[in-house]
Parts: C-alpha cells; structure tokens; sequence
C-alpha cells in the first residue's frame, strides 16, 4: 500500500522518475527478492542534484526551518547489536526538532524510504499519529489528501533513490511543496544508513 500510494503521488511531481498508477495486486506479483520483500517495494535508484540556499532573510525565504534533530539508536559494525524491526533514532530526533520549533504537529511529512516498510518503521517511531500506522495507512489517512499525508511527493518510491542525497532530496521536495500554499507545516525525516541506527528530522514552515 505504500508502494501504491507514494508513486500514484509521484504523478503530481515532474521531478519523479518512477511515477505510476498500480495496485497493491501488482506490488505483490513483482516478485520476491528476499521474502517478504518484493521487487517493488525497493526504490529505484535515480541521478539527483539539488542546491540549498540558507537564509537569515525571512522575506526573501519559501521556507524557514523551525526545528532540528538528530539522534542515534543503536550502533553495530557488524548489525549484531541492531535492534531490528524499528528506527529508534526517530522518535528522539523529532522529539528535538518539535520542541525547537515549538509545534506539537505538522501538516505533512516527507520520510525517506528505500524500502516501503522504511516508511512505516520511521512513522511508528516519530509518534505523529494519534492511531496505529497500519491503520493510518488503509484508511488512506496518509494519502494525497487525507489528513495526515506522508511522502505527498513521492518520496524516494515514486521519485527514485538518490544514494547519499535521500535527505536533501526530501527537503527539497517539503519546500516545493511548502511553496505551493496547500500546507503550513512539514516534517522531514530521513535514516543514515543501514548499520547505523541514526538519522535526522527538521521541521519546516512555509509561513514566512
């Protein structure tokens, strides 16, 4: 269902290499690559450059960044100690970011996520949910236009991969879509990285 709802949302953005109308039928048929995890839930890898502009100047920014944190969870050189099955990172880290920001919610959410089920194991973590991700998900209140939307722009599913630049590329797409008026507020959250259980998330306003 993630894979459905992040490249359907793709549709919207020129940017996206991997926009696509499907179903969770198809998603499921696309073959395994390491049960459970099949061919499509796995982001496509993308060429991607972005330049970021920071400024004091709030009259000439598209966006201010309110918030900023960055936590780790558990760390393994060899994955002997990673707890598996959840990003423990998240929750601090927005715990961080919200608190600098003096925001209890946000309108959206941009979540990096190599993997479809990335972007459940970050959004169980952040805590942004007043209801089981699962939930959240089939009552399509993190589509396009439900209530709490996450990865409206895609996310690394519908806009492919970009190694080493996941991050950058989510900020990037929450301030277009910051720009746009629809929302206020955004979180952004994205992992370092496989071994290490670590990651940032800053929160973002489009009123400037």
């Amino acid at each position: 269902m993630v894979t459905v709802k992040n490249m359907e949302n793709a549709l919207r953005n020129p940017s996206a290499a991997y926009a696509a109308k499907t179903t969770v039928e198809e998603v499921e048929k696309s073959g395994d690559v390491a049960e459970p995890l099949k061919k499509m839930h796995i982001a496509g890898l993308c060429d991607y450059a972005a330049a970021v502009i920071i400024s004091s100047n709030r009259r000439n920014a598209k966006a201010v960044v309110k918030g900023f944190g960055y936590a780790y969870g558990g760390y393994s050189s060899d994955l002997a100690l990673r707890v598996w099955g959840s990003f423990q990172w998240a929750g601090a880290a927005a715990k961080k970011a919200l608190k600098q920001s003096g925001l209890r919610c946000v309108d959206f959410a941009e979540i990096s996520e190599p993997y479809a089920h990335t972007e459940l194991m970050v959004l169980d973590e952040l805590g942004l949910l007043g209801e089981p991700v699962e939930r959240a998900l089939e009552s399509g209140e993190l589509g396009f236009s439900g209530g709490f939307p996450v990865n409206p722009s895609g996310g690394c599913i519908g806009m492919g991969y970009p190694l080493n630049a996941a991050g950058l590329q989510r900020v990037v797409q929450s301030v277009k879509l910051l720009s746009t008026g629809r929302w206020r507020t955004c979180l952004t959250a994205s992992p370092d990285g496989e071994i290490v259980d670590a990651g940032a998330v800053v929160v973002l306003s489009g009123e400037v």
